[in-house]
């Protein structure tokens, strides 16, 4: 109907038929002034199914905590590669059932305080969230960021690494940055390390030793 709110993102989305219900209807009978003169019948409204997450609220509170702990503490860290502090001023972080694929917590930051929406949110407030300065809050950035895989990708490749028989102690290539299928990868802030072996290539941002051995 009309005036219906329809879920537009996330699980308000996915599940919007689910949630919805069916709407009561009143049928009455007017005359022909349109005046009401009897009720025709009734249809009883129908709640909408619950809907259970798997999200756990102490993890959830942790993981929100670390998450804006890690990004306080990364703003007060100097970067020797920019020569200045971390912006940090992003982040994500996701807990996941490694045996069911559950997710059990979720942040993204910045955030924003959903009950703005409640009743219609103002000029004002839908300004502050979509403004460049705002760092754009309505971004989930745990399943909406677009960003290259980066140290994730080290676990695959290194396991996959040694299975074909290369060596931890052994050293390869790290150049700042490396194209493969016609894509260019860079390593973090584009830093080159030379030759490196895979052990110290965990512990430090260098991608394309990785990239180049898979």
């Amino acid at each position: 109907l009309p005036a219906d709110q329809i879920g537009r993102a996330g699980l308000e989305s996915v599940y919007d038929r689910d949630l919805r219900g069916t709407a009561g209807i009143t049928k009455l009978e007017v005359d022909n002034l349109g005046r009401v003169i009897g009720n025709a019948g009734t249809v009883a409204p129908q709640t909408g199914n619950n809907l259970v997450t798997s999200i756990d609220a102490r993890v959830q509170k942790v993981v929100e905590d670390n998450l804006a702990q890690a990004m306080s503490d990364a703003r007060n860290t100097f970067d020797k590669v920019t020569n200045r502090n971390y912006e940090a001023d992003s982040g994500a972080a996701v807990v996941m059932d490694v045996h069911t694929g559950r997710i059990i917590a979720m942040a993204s930051a910045p955030t924003y305080d959903p009950n703005l929406w409640v009743g219609g949110i103002s000029g004002k407030d839908y300004q502050s969230l979509t403004s460049k300065d705002s760092n754009f809050p309505l971004l989930n950035r745990a399943i909406q960021g677009q960003s290259a895989p980066g140290s994730t990708f080290k676990v695959v490749s290194t396991t996959a690494a040694v299975q074909a028989g290369y060596s931890l102690d052994g050293t390869y290539p790290c150049p700042k940055a490396m194209t493969i299928g016609g894509r260019e990868f860079k390593n973090f802030e584009s830093e080159s390390f030379g030759s490196i072996s895979l052990e110290k290539a965990l512990e430090v941002s260098c991608d394309t030793v990785f990239y180049g051995l898979a």
